[in-house]
């Protein structure tokens, strides 16, 4: 996840990315148009993947603040990661689903303390 100033520089961005292997989906097949998203495929599956989000989203200040509580909690890190594990697992050919049985935890994360 990174931010960036406005979505003027995109184009720029992706030709850079592009020659470290990063592939640009578009907005209208992302369905998430307060980010841009790029993903890494090796072997016909995704390995990685890189959010773009403007400074200032709503959303950038909650990924951090899940981020940061992770790291000041080991426990619930290794909680986190246990469930990734157990749903990778669940939703080996269905990155849709694991996604969003991720998302309970999340919130959860974000709205403690």
């Amino acid at each position: 996840m990174a931010s960036i100033p406005s979505f003027k520089e995109l184009n720029e961005i992706a030709i850079i990315l592009a020659t470290h292997e990063w592939h640009y989906v578009p907005p209208e097949l992302d369905k998430q148009p307060w980010r841009r998203f790029f993903v890494r495929v090796k072997n016909d599956k995704r390995i990685a993947h890189l959010h773009l989000m403007l400074k200032g989203e709503e959303r950038w200040e909650k990924q951090l603040l899940f981020r940061d509580r992770l790291r000041m909690d080991p426990s619930l890190a290794l909680e986190y990661a246990n469930l990734k594990n157990k749903l990778a697992h669940e939703y080996i050919n269905d990155r849709e689903s694991y996604t969003k049985a991720k998302t309970d935890f999340v919130k959860s994360v974000i709205k403690e303390k």
